[in-house]
């Protein structure tokens, strides 16, 4: 009897196996397998969607293209303002440098003309 209770015991054990699988991918392309399914369902339909990822690629260039271009600009801008205040910051120092030294000449002009003993 007990190898009865034993077999029976084996036949009632069951076991469950679950099995999950999870794919995932990143782009504006599902996979070979999927493009395939909706060329299946409907014909022509890989090829529209294949001409939708290369239009939104295009105009995501266009888009960084139109970004680096107006960066460009503004830094050129700035590139020019701050060429414009380097060149009033020497015409500064010129100009004072031409006072001093036409206020130096006129004084020493003064003291040899004798106008200082006034």
């Amino acid at each position: 009897m007990s190898n009865k209770n034993q077999i029976s015991k084996t036949k009632t054990k069951l076991e469950t196996v679950q099995y999950q699988q999870i794919q995932q991918y990143e782009g504006p392309l599902p996979t070979a397998e999927q493009l395939e399914k909706y060329e299946n369902l409907l014909t022509g339909a890989a090829d529209r969607i294949i001409t939708m990822a290369e239009k939104e690629q295009e105009h995501f260039h266009q888009l960084a293209r139109k970004e680096l271009e107006l960066a460009e600009k503004e830094q050129e801008q700035s590139n020019t303002a701050l060429k414009a205040i380097i060149l009033n910051s020497r015409l500064g120092i010129v100009s004072a440098f031409i006072l001093c030294l036409t206020t130096l000449c006129f004084g020493g002009f003064l003291i040899f003309m004798g106008f200082w003993r006034r």
